[in-house]
């Protein structure tokens, strides 16, 4: 990794045409520490230095400043962010000891996508019959699936909490509607699937939410999930005690036990967070982690709305996952399109930062003022290679318009063929009046 550094003039110069200065070296210390003015510019490799571009590192406080300053004397990149990737310069020393995925983990990373899926049919409440219509861009569109990439890229709890953060502050940019799984509990449940990935369960959770980061990382290790993990929730659920046995044997006894389970944890005052992960958990060990089972949430998830979630994390620990081929293979095709490396110098493919689509919105709210890939829908970058994908701000007003156009059109229509009709009974009854008159000329003889 090179590290050159320019002042906003130079900068303008390197845009320009003019080649980077010297690369600089800075220690680990100096690399923790914001810049004041500069503007870095990072490259993968020394070699490559002249023909590849880099990456931008900027103070993550003026990052938004600096947005606003290339809007102002670029023109020729708009939006900046859709042609040069601009990270935090604090993280740069983070994001570069991020970790591949380890394949020898037991949790297979890709079909963690099963959770983006619950989390369409949570808050759609669409039936599993349908779980084949639901669409990829729907899939694409969740927070889950932005945490998914977060995850697989080696962000801790605290920056997925902050990936989560970024992506609500677009949708409300968009004005989206209010969502029933509230963005919290989501960010929650991935916070702790974050502590069981890094193989490291921060002294910061305590309580249910450490107990549960504690019986997924026994899970991961002994392999698929079996009765034994759900010890530790017994006594609190003298039902589940009863009958914890039970889940082990055939599938239609399971059904049964899981079925006689369930009103306990939904009607139960223990911690909420609890009750959902359980009822995710028993229902996924059903079908080995096959959604087929999922349509049994149904009646829960108005009292434990993450109950679905929780479904799709302990579903992608069992061999029978079917997280990627559901649906016409659903989950295989989102997770095609997702970013799954943590290298930083992968090439762009949002149309946009959250940072400068900020700007953009606070100059005109109405429309975008930028280009997209597609005419109703952008995809953002949040953090580093984590994207989200949204409805543009105009999508639904668009669309609004086009019916009030189009009701508008079969209007006239109807008033232009009804006028059509009226002037053809005038020329009628013209033309019998005339034929009548022609007659009385001949008849007064």
């Amino acid at each position: 990794m090179q590290i050159c550094l320019l002042d906003r003039e130079s900068f303008l110069d390197w845009l320009g045409g003019k080649p980077s200065p010297k690369p600089v070296r800075l220690t680990a210390a100096k690399m923790r520490q914001a810049l004041e003015n500069d503007i870095a510019l990072i490259y993968d490799d020394q070699k490559t230095i002249i023909s590849t571009q880099p990456v931008l590192a900027i103070p993550q406080h003026k990052i938004s400043d600096f947005y606003a300053f290339v809007g102002t004397y670029v023109a020729g990149y708009r939006p900046f962010s859709a042609y040069f990737k601009v990270v935090p310069f604090e993280m740069l020393s983070e994001m570069m000891k991020f970790r591949s995925y380890d394949p020898e983990m037991g949790l297979q990373k890709e079909c963690l996508i099963g959770v983006a899926i619950a989390e369409v049919y949570t808050q759609s409440r669409a039936r599993i019959e349908a779980i084949d219509k639901i669409s990829v861009s729907a899939v694409q569109a969740t927070l889950s699936a932005s945490l998914t990439e977060a995850v697989w890229q080696g962000y801790g709890s605290e920056k997925v909490g902050d990936i989560s953060r970024r992506w609500q502050i677009v949708r409300e940019l968009e004005d989206a509607s209010e969502l029933f799984l509230d963005p919290q509990k989501i960010t929650e449940v991935w916070e702790i699937i974050s502590e069981v990935v890094a193989e490291k369960i921060s002294s910061k959770s305590r309580g249910p939410r450490r107990k549960i980061a504690q019986a997924l990382k026994r899970a991961v290790l002994i392999g698929p999930p079996d009765q034994e993990w759900l010890f530790p929730f017994l006594k609190e659920f003298p039902r589940l005690a009863q009958n914890v046995a039970g889940l082990s044997r055939s599938r239609e006894e399971r059904v049964r036990i899981v079925r006689d389970i369930l009103p306990e944890l939904v009607d139960s005052s223990s911690n909420l967070l609890t009750r959902e992960f359980l009822a995710g958990a028993i229902i996924s060990m059903i079908g080995n982690g096959s959604f087929a089972q999922l349509s049994l949430l149904d009646d829960v998830l108005p009292k434990l709305p993450s109950a679905a979630l929780w479904f799709g994390v302990v579903s992608s620990l069992q061999n029978g996952s079917d997280a990627l081929t559901v649906g016409n293979c659903l989950g295989r095709r989102v997770v095609r399109d997702m970013c799954t490396s943590a290298n930083l110098f992968v090439p762009i493919r949002e149309d946009i930062a959250v940072e400068e689509l900020r700007m953009f919105r606070s100059e005109k709210k109405s429309t975008a003022t930028f280009r997209t890939v597609q005419t109703a829908s952008m995809t953002v970058n949040l953090l580093g290679n984590v994207s989200g994908r949204f409805k543009t701000v105009g999508a639904t007003n668009n669309d609004a318009t086009r019916a009030k156009q189009d009701a508008k059109f079969r209007k006239n229509d109807e008033q232009t063929q009804e006028l059509m009709y009226l002037l053809d009974r005038a020329r009628h009854m013209a033309g019998m009046l005339s034929r009548s008159g022609q007659r009385d000329l001949f008849d007064k003889d």
